[in-house]
């Protein structure tokens, strides 16, 4: 029976037996009721082999003012939930309601996401089918993080060679079939799904697991979190050289990796440094004609009317993957065998009046010796106002 209504109604059944009428009746009450959860039990992740099944059920959370729902109840909802497979190459699962609803079957190693919807809610839960041909799932990266900044992580599947015998490595921080998940989204998270975790802002100290989860093998890191200050932001290279030799047409002949580094005080008191490349806005406007202090450091970097159609001649990326590389901007139209520069920021957002200066030079028609390149920092690298170096903030391991 489905119910359609609030209401009451009596359900009938007859039947003859031995010249007679049989018949029953059951009374079925139907509530005004609001869902205002929908569970998969189990929430996974699970992690079974190829051609195994997984049995899931639903459970909705229902409130109303009639009892028994008041103030809530639990319903099972495996047989009216919609079900569905993130990834049906992976896993399958059922929809019939009298015979395999919420059953999911295994088909190719990998990782699905098993969906349950009803009324307009859904609840997921991750289904792993194991790779037997990957020994394990290392994540590596820092053992701590700051509230708010990115940091990068790497994963690396490990396989055996079944014709030589050895090991193989394989990074597969970005692969399509990997999963990263932390052990509580509201403390930490990776929002792209590439490795890079982002603590809670808020958060003053705090724990979690990170784990990388690749056909089905799951691989995972403690990491902890340390309240820190940022104090000071520093881009590197201070001099850098870009050229609008465009090979094809369109594409810079030479593009610069930039860089930023961000000097935090931690909680007793010192100071470390860490690079907060990914976790800073680049800005590129154009600046005065630098040319004369090639071979020199570069003097303060002051903005200036732009050129020709109003455009920097240095582009500067705040993409994912791309983030503070520059580029000779083909827009720019300065004349040839000129140059132009640009002053190059770097800030973070939230912290006003922090931020990181640097001159890029879009120079037209370079010749090697006529740029001369500032040296590109590390976190090992940075000094201090008072002219000490930092300690760099964390270091990889290789867990």
């Amino acid at each position: 029976a489905q119910a359609l209504a609030a209401g009451q109604t009596a359900i009938s059944c007859a039947t003859q037996s031995a010249g007679q009428t049989v018949s029953d009746s059951v009374t079925i009450s139907v509530i005004d009721a609001t869902l205002s959860n929908l569970a998969i039990v189990p929430p996974g992740p699970t992690t079974v082999a190829p051609a195994a099944t997984q049995q899931y059920l639903a459970a909705g959370t229902f409130r109303s003012s009639s009892p028994p729902c008041n103030p809530q109840c639990v319903v099972g909802l495996t047989a009216s939930a919609q079900w569905a497979s993130g990834d049906p190459l992976v896993a399958t699962v059922g929809n019939d309601p009298l015979a395999d609803s919420g059953l999911a079957t295994a088909r190719s190693p990998g990782s699905a996401q098993i969906f349950a919807s009803y009324r307009g809610m859904q609840a997921s839960s991750l289904l792993n089918v194991l790779d037997a041909s990957i020994l394990e799932v290392r994540v590596t990266g820092p053992g701590s993080v700051f509230p708010g900044f990115p940091a990068p992580y790497t994963a690396v599947a490990v396989s055996l060679d079944e014709i030589s015998g050895d090991l193989v490595e394989e990074d597969v921080t970005m692969a399509s079939a990997i999963f990263w998940t932390t052990s509580s989204a509201s403390v930490a998270a990776v929002p792209n799904n590439d490795g890079v975790v982002i603590a809670d802002p808020a958060a003053a100290s705090g724990a979690f697991t990170l784990s990388a989860t690749y056909r089905g093998v799951t691989g995972s890191k403690s990491v902890t979190i340390v309240p820190a200050v940022l104090t000071d932001i520093i881009a590197s290279p201070s001099v850098a050289c870009v050229s609008n030799d465009f090979i094809p047409a369109g594409v810079s002949g030479r593009q610069v990796q930039l860089f930023a580094f961000g000097t935090f005080e931690l909680p007793d008191g010192s100071v470390c440094a860490t690079d907060i490349t990914e976790a800073s806005t680049w800005v590129s406007e154009t600046g005065s004609d630098l040319t004369s202090a090639f071979d020199s450091p570069a003097p303060e970097c002051q903005p200036l009317p732009p050129f020709g159609v109003g455009e920097p001649p240095v582009l500067v990326s705040n993409a994912a993957g791309t983030r503070g590389i520059a580029v000779a901007n083909p827009d720019a139209e300065i004349p040839d065998g000129a140059s132009g520069s640009a002053c190059i920021t770097a800030t973070v957002p939230g912290f006003d009046g922090i931020e990181g200066n640097l001159t890029g030079i879009a120079v037209f028609d370079i010749v090697p010796e006529f740029c001369s390149e500032s040296a590109v920092l590390t976190d090992e690298d940075i000094v201090l106002g008072d002219g000490t170096l930092a300690e760099p903030c964390f270091a990889a391991d290789a867990e």
